[in-house]
């Protein structure tokens, strides 16, 4: 029962490398490879974006590393602001 969630994860990782291949830029697959080396959780919820703006249909054409580090620093900032917030009350 363990091994089948371990392969079906595995070919759901699969999948999401092969669209991110089709939507990102060499420069920026090869960011989001490194990212999801330094920071699983970061990299998780970039996929899920990601995948979600192409179901959408909202991307257009491949995405660059600079549009890639403009959704990090995005991502990042909000997540300090809800820090901030939580620390705050």
């Amino acid at each position: 029962m363990e091994d089948k969630k371990i392969e079906e994860g595995e070919k759901e990782e699969i999948r999401a490398r092969a669209l991110l291949k089709s939507l990102l830029e060499q420069e920026a697959y090869e960011r989001m490879s490194n990212i999801k080396i330094s920071n699983p959780e970061l990299y998780s919820r970039l996929v899920s974006i990601i995948i979600s703006l192409a179901q959408r249909g909202q991307i257009k054409k491949k995405i660059t590393e600079e549009q890639l580090k403009l959704l990090v620093s995005q991502i990042l900032s909000q997540r300090k602001e809800g820090s901030i917030l939580r620390i705050s009350k």
